[in-house]
């Protein structure tokens, strides 16, 4: 009985769940490159780029970060964007990882904030994935959210 309940229980918070996904392309301009004594390398960049999500919205965005790597792998990063979409809305997002391969990385960001209904992301963090060519960054997202505010972004 007690399984029984647990598993209905999922089954209808499943339901109530919605995928919101996102492909993004962007490119890299470095500021400020640093070898540093342990040869690793600090860098500071910008990032500007475009991208189109589920809900049939453009957007374009603006990111400021830096990053240290060293022989290949990436010790730390930190980026801010600032997006905004085709119907006028923006929302903000802070994306962080201390690990992985330097041209490749699996990881997540969060929600900073946004306008209107965007705002109702907030503290959300959803998954992306991110690989780089040269300066080009091609990267997808998905996060896990309810239908009522699903359906409150398509508006």
């Amino acid at each position: 009985m007690k399984y029984l309940l647990c598993l209905v229980l999922l089954l209808s918070l499943n339901i109530k769940s919605a995928e919101w996904t996102s492909s993004t392309f962007s490119t890299v301009t470095i500021l400020d490159k640093i070898t540093l004594p342990d040869s690793s390398v600090y860098i500071n960049f910008n990032q500007s780029g475009q991208g189109i999500n589920n809900l049939g919205k453009y957007a374009v965005s603006k990111c400021s970060g830096n990053r240290t790597d060293k022989k290949g792998k990436l010790l730390e990063l930190i980026v801010y964007c600032e997006v905004e979409l085709d119907d006028g809305n923006k929302y903000w997002t802070r994306v962080s990882r201390l690990s992985g391969d330097s041209d490749v990385g699996v990881s997540k960001f969060i929600f900073l904030g946004g306008t209107n209904s965007f705002n109702e992301l907030k503290g959300t963090s959803c998954n992306y994935a991110v690989s780089y060519f040269k300066d080009k960054i091609f990267g997808n997202s998905k996060c896990i959210i309810n239908d009522d505010l699903l359906e409150k972004l398509k508006n």
